[in-house]
Order: C-alpha cells, then structure tokens, then sequence
C-alpha cells in the first residue's frame, strides 16, 4: 500500500511553469491510461485514511458553490471516524493565520507528469498545501480538481476528478473520477450524487456506517 505522508521523488523548491486547468485534465487523462504500469493511481480502492486528520480542500472556481458542504456531509458521513477538515474550517483556520497567505478561494492545482514516478504537485500548489497542513496539523488532503457537466440534460448529472495528496512531499497517491445523477433531475440532486459518490470512492465500503 502507498504511503500517504511520504516525500515525493523530486527536488527541493518545486519550481515549474504554471500549469492551467487544461493542462491538469490532460495529466489526469493520461494518468488513467498509464496508471497500470505506474502503481495504479486509479485503483479502485485508495489508501487507508484510518487514524487520519484529512484535509478536504474546497472544489475550483466554477463548480456548484454547494459541493464544499455536500462533500463535508457525506465524508462524515462515510466515516465519522475519521478526522476530516472541510474547507470552512480551513477558511477559519486561515482567517486565525493571516502571515500563511493561502488563496483558499483560488487555491492552485498545479499537477506534473513525473514520468514513471507519481505525479505531484508543484508551486504555488505545493507551497499553499503545505502552510494549510502545518496550520491545522493534517498530512494529506482530499484535492478535487475539476468538475464538468454530463449527460443531455443541463446540471442533472456532474462529475468529478480528484486525488489524495500527500501534504508534506506533494505527492499525487491515487487519482478518480467519479460521476453523480440526480434522481429527480435537479442540479441540487447532482451535486449531492457526486458528492456521495466521491464519498464512496475515498472511503471503501467497510467503512459504512
């Protein structure tokens, strides 16, 4: 099993162009095609969380503003057992620690292709992940990275890339994508199902509760 608070296999200081949004699904696309030749970032089943304080950063400009707390919802909800800081409680914490300087609300997520090695983060993305873990004592973090709009209906059905991450090293663990339909048709129903659905995904079902 991977470790999550290991030390990611680059050098110190993490500089990197800046990588757009773009650039991040087409890592992430490439990823799901490799990844069973480079220790199965998109297998089924992460790793353990058990004992955990995870932090669950807030979803990119652009996605529902109500899937920060769907998520926060159905993470306890899945595992109540476990530590989670949602991204209100980051926004607290930083409030609390205005020297750190973390854009909460335009966090980075900046992902490099390290080859056969595990992707990872760069900065700014890298620098911003480890002020939040040191101000709320957390060593890896639940990253959703983009959210888009499926199906034929408009905001009945959404889903969702993201990774586990390594806070002190940067490193990229596992990687999903997850898909959440409203039963009822609604863009309320979608953000819940994805949201439930990522849930399920994070945390296997032996987790259930």
């Amino acid at each position: 099993m991977a470790s999550i608070t290991g030390a990611a296999p680059v050098g110190a200081g993490r500089r990197s162009p800046q990588v757009t949004l773009l650039t991040v699904l087409t890592v992430l696309t490439v990823l799901t095609a490799a990844s069973c030749g480079r220790g199965g970032l998109h297998q089924p089943v992460p790793p353990s969380l058990d004992g955990q304080r995870v932090m669950v950063l807030p979803v990119p400009a652009g996605a529902p503003a109500e899937l920060d707390a769907e998520l926060h919802f159905w993470l306890g909800q899945r595992a109540p057992d476990i530590d989670w800081v949602p991204a209100h409680e980051l926004q607290r914490a930083l409030d609390r620690a205005p020297a750190f300087r973390v854009p909460l609300d335009s966090l980075p997520r900046e992902i490099v292709d390290a080859g056969r090695r595990a992707p990872y983060l760069v900065d700014p993305a890298y620098g911003a992940l480890r002020r939040l873990g040191a101000i709320v004592d957390a060593l890896v973090a639940v990253m959703p990275v983009a959210v888009r709009q499926v199906g034929d209906e408009p905001g009945s059905a959404l889903e969702l890339d993201a990774a586990l991450v390594g806070v002190r090293g940067g490193r990229v663990i596992w990687i999903t994508t997850v898909t959440g339909r409203s039963a009822d048709g609604s863009a309320a129903g979608a953000v819940a199902a994805v949201a439930e659905a990522l849930a399920r995904a994070v945390v296997p079902d032996e987790h259930d509760v």
